[in-house]
């Protein structure tokens, strides 16, 4: 009997001891599921950071990782430990006591990780207006820099190209195993191949500046040519050594100064407003004699001196977004002033797609597009290559909408044109693109058209 009993107290002990582990489990699992949601665990973020500001009616995100990002409300902290920021529509501000940034849609930058001891950014795309207060480093793509205290640069990284362009200061960059200063007024264009090719010199890839960011809407809000005018100024530099005129040829007074102030005032529309309607009227005040003529868009408006106004009426909106470039010029086409406003519109825009033929040639044997196949072409992209063949040895210079292509090598035969939303080189709604191409004496061997209809698109993402 003895026996019987020990085996039984033997089997209740035995079939206890499960039940005592799968108890001190379950109380994990419940203190786990506690510290969840009361937040233990979660390690607070330290260290340098940059305060991001969104401009009003736009998206901006903070990414942790290339997987998760979360949107900035208010204002919010990129740290160095996060992946970056992305700025999905709109614009937005970066800044702490060392620098301040100003941002435009689609660009992507991080901050901090440029591979040095100072700090920095590494723009990832888009275009940025970088001002520093204190020694830094800044990288893209195939480019990076030494930047010092109160110089004033915008960086621009394109699919293929990484540009700097410097506004203030002597900015020491590097490329590969290549050195280089790049002064006060120039920009420089750097792809992988110029990286590679041994033959190469930065020098030869910097240009003045020019009449690049003429139209540019970061450079304009920041009052980008007279910063710039100022700094040539400073060091004792004409003017005249920028090619393609950007000083904005403000007009000189009757004692030969430069004349300063404003020009013209605009009453409407305001910037940001939404409209009902596809089409909007811009007017506005005319503050100078001077002014003899406004344009939109490079469009002529109707000035009227003795009213001292400006008018243009029906303005076409070919998308739900659209930068108005209002110009100021006096009698000889000097230009006095722009000013940039952004309008929405609520209306569809696809009307305008009547003003395009319903298809018409890729070029003849000679001058032909082999990329995209459809003239005009439809997409929802943000970038498109266009591809083209000429006739070797034939063509020493290509210009699109009048704009001589930096990157064509004269008598080849292929060449390409980088359409990109980001760049301002491709809008939403209709794009014609005129090219011609010149031979060494300047003879004009063909011209053609090509038409882009850039779609609306939608990004998905999570938050």
């Amino acid at each position: 009997m003895r026996t019987a009993q020990g085996q039984r107290n033997q089997y209740t002990s035995n079939s206890q001891l499960p039940w005592k582990w799968i108890g001190i489990i379950g109380g994990i699992w419940v203190i786990l599921i506690i510290s969840h949601f009361i937040g233990w665990g979660n390690t607070a973020k330290v260290g340098p950071f940059l305060t991001v500001t969104p401009n009003p009616q736009s998206t901006v995100y903070i990414e942790s990782s290339e997987t998760k990002k979360s949107e900035v409300k208010k204002a919010d902290k990129l740290y160095i430990s996060d992946y970056g920021v992305l700025i999905d529509t709109g614009s937005a501000t970066l800044s702490n006591t060392e620098m301040t940034i100003y941002t435009e849609k689609w660009t992507e930058l991080s901050y901090g990780n440029t591979g040095s001891s100072n700090p920095g950014i590494t723009l990832k795309k888009g275009r940025a207006w970088l001002e520093w207060m204190t020694n830094m480093d800044m990288n893209m793509k195939n480019v990076s820099a030494s930047i010092e205290a109160w110089d004033i640069v915008i960086l621009e990284q394109q699919p293929l190209y990484s540009i700097l362009y410097v506004l203030t200061g002597n900015i020491e960059i590097h490329s590969g195993n290549k050195n280089y200063t790049l002064a006060t007024g120039k920009r420089i264009m750097i792809s992988q191949s110029d990286i590679e090719n041994p033959d190469t010199t930065l020098e030869s890839l910097s240009d003045d500046i020019g009449s690049s960011l003429d139209q540019v809407g970061i450079f304009i809000a920041h009052d980008g040519a007279n910063i710039l005018q100022s700094s040539m100024n400073n060091a004792s530099q004409s003017w005249a050594t920028l090619s393609g005129s950007l000083i904005l040829s403000w007009s000189l007074s009757n004692t030969g100064t430069l004349g300063t102030g404003k020009f013209i005032e605009i009453d409407s529309p305001t910037d940001g407003s939404t409209l009902p309607t596809a089409s909007v009227t811009i007017s506005g005040k005319i503050l100078s004699k001077d002014v003899k003529k406004v344009t939109v868009n490079d469009k002529e408006a109707t000035v009227s001196p003795v009213d001292e106004s400006f008018i243009f009426t029906n303005f076409p909106l070919v998308s739900t977004s659209t930068d108005l470039v209002i110009k100021a010029y006096d009698g000889w086409w000097n230009r006095l002033e722009t000013e940039v406003i952004t309008v929405q519109t609520k209306a569809k825009t696809t009307s305008n797609d009547k003003l395009v033929p319903t298809n018409f040639g890729l070029g003849d044997k000679n001058y032909r597009i082999i990329s995209p196949t459809e003239n005009p072409y439809r997409t929802t992209n943000q970038n498109i290559t266009v591809s083209w063949v000429v006739p070797l040895g034939a063509v020493s210079t290509i210009t699109v909408n009048d704009y001589k292509l930096q990157k064509f090598v004269p008598n080849s035969s292929t060449w390409y044109y980088y359409a990109n939303t980001t760049y301002g080189t491709m809008k939403e709604g209709f794009n014609l693109y005129n090219i011609k191409f010149f031979g060494a004496d300047g003879t004009l061997l063909s011209s053609q058209a090509f038409t882009i209809i850039k779609e609306g698109w939608v990004i998905s993402g999570e938050n």
